[in-house]
């Protein structure tokens, strides 16, 4: 499916990955741009306006910077209902497929971002 989406992305980032791996389960094309966290790319006034913060990935559609992969992942299911479901079953299913979802991004992930690695570690 062709679309004008754009991914704002970095090779290592957890984030990054379930974003690129929602897009190329459902079947969504999308111009995918790397950004540096290590070398201060991140931290430059063009990607500070796709994302305050400086982190990845960012959605790029139209107008629209959405980020957070679960924002992102949900809006790709709901922009995109004809091509294959990213919740399937019940709701309760769909329940527990949020509920993981929000232990990885929320319990486990930030553990192993960099910002925290830089802060805490003796060589991240």
């Amino acid at each position: 499916m062709s679309t004008s989406i754009k991914l704002y992305h970095y090779w290592r980032s957890s984030c990054s990955w379930r974003v690129r791996w929602a897009l190329d389960y459902k079947g969504i094309e999308a111009t995918l741009q790397p950004v540096s966290l290590l070398n201060g790319e991140s931290e430059e006034p063009t990607h500070l306006a796709r994302h305050p913060l400086g982190y990845v990935p960012v959605l790029e559609w139209q107008s629209l910077f959405l980020t957070d992969s679960s924002a992102i992942v949900r809006w790709l299911e709901e922009r995109f209902p004809e091509t294959p479901s990213l919740f399937p079953g019940t709701s309760d299913d769909r329940g527990r497929i949020n509920a993981l979802a929000s232990i990885i991004s929320s319990d486990t992930q930030p553990l192993q971002n960099l910002n925290v690695l830089q802060r805490h570690s003796a060589d991240p």
